[in-house]
């Protein structure tokens, strides 16, 4: 595995493998407002007016290093990137727990302070029963598309 990854990590006693293999700018002719940040939780793309974060599993816990590792680079983006607007894509998230709402809470008030718009979409049912039931909607516009979501957070 080692030998075609970036990066192994046996986790919960070797029951779980987390592997991580990073896009190369030399391997794609994509645009840098596109280049995409593959993690083991998230991966991050950059457009021209928001950083796209989709979470790709669930947070079980905070102890993980993958899991600091991955929001401090997310905040440190906001901070240094062209970007100040957040859009999380869960396409590839059926549900979440308590971990992933801390996350998000993290990041909305990263966002925020500097004056960013926060949006969330493609959000099964039951992720957002969640997200309504812990208020988060009050904070995050909900979409039901990637385009809606990505047109709510366009700078005027």
């Amino acid at each position: 595995m080692e030998a075609f990854m970036d990066e192994v990590t046996f986790l919960d006693s070797g029951s779980s493998v987390v592997m991580i293999k990073r896009w190369s700018a030399s391997s794609e002719s994509q645009p840098a407002s596109e280049v995409r940040q593959i993690g083991a939780l998230f991966h991050v793309r950059e457009t021209e007016s928001a950083i796209v974060v989709k979470p790709v599993r669930n947070i079980s816990s905070f102890a993980e290093s993958t899991v600091q590792k991955e929001l401090h680079d997310l905040l440190e983006k906001l901070d240094h990137g062209g970007a100040k607007n957040l859009l999380m894509d869960f396409a590839d998230l059926e549900y979440f727990g308590s971990c992933m709402l801390e996350a998000m809470r993290v990041l909305a008030v990263q966002v925020r302070q500097l004056q960013g718009k926060l949006g969330v979409c493609n959000i099964s049912p039951v992720a957002r029963q969640v997200l309504e039931l812990a208020r988060f909607d009050k904070v995050w516009e909900f979409h039901e598309t990637f385009k809606d979501a990505i047109d709510a957070v366009k700078d005027e």
